[in-house]
């Protein structure tokens, strides 16, 4: 299995800046399948975008009604210059954090337990 390392230390120039991640993060936006089972006991396959990625886990909106501890199957993929499918990352993944939406939606917050790249 080939792990990758993504780096942005932009925002740590800042002096009022303080990380509380072990890892870095960037911001993406990149389209994404996600699967699972929802807060309903039912499966769900959704559609949905990365919005920031690191070499840890990652963020994803909307996802609909899941809860922490959850485990779900990520699939996502980087665009080339061209905006055709590149890399593409397959994922299972727990997720460690819910921000909910009025309308049922809202961002997901993951841990990778693992990954593939091809």
């Amino acid at each position: 299995m080939r792990r990758f390392h993504l780096h942005d230390n932009s925002a740590m120039c800042s002096p009022l800046f303080h990380e509380r991640r072990h890892h870095p993060r960037i911001k993406v936006d990149l389209p994404a399948v996600v699967r699972g089972v929802d807060e309903h006991s039912e499966r769900f396959e959704q559609r949905t975008h990365v919005c920031n990625l690191s070499v840890s886990g990652l963020y994803l909106r909307p996802v609909r009604g899941v809860t922490p501890g959850a485990r779900l199957f990520i699939y996502f993929y980087f665009l080339t210059a061209s905006h055709e499918p590149g890399l593409a990352v397959a994922a299972l993944a727990i997720v460690q954090r819910v921000e909910p939406e009025v309308d049922g939606s809202g961002g997901v917050a993951v841990m990778f337990l693992r990954y593939r790249c091809r």
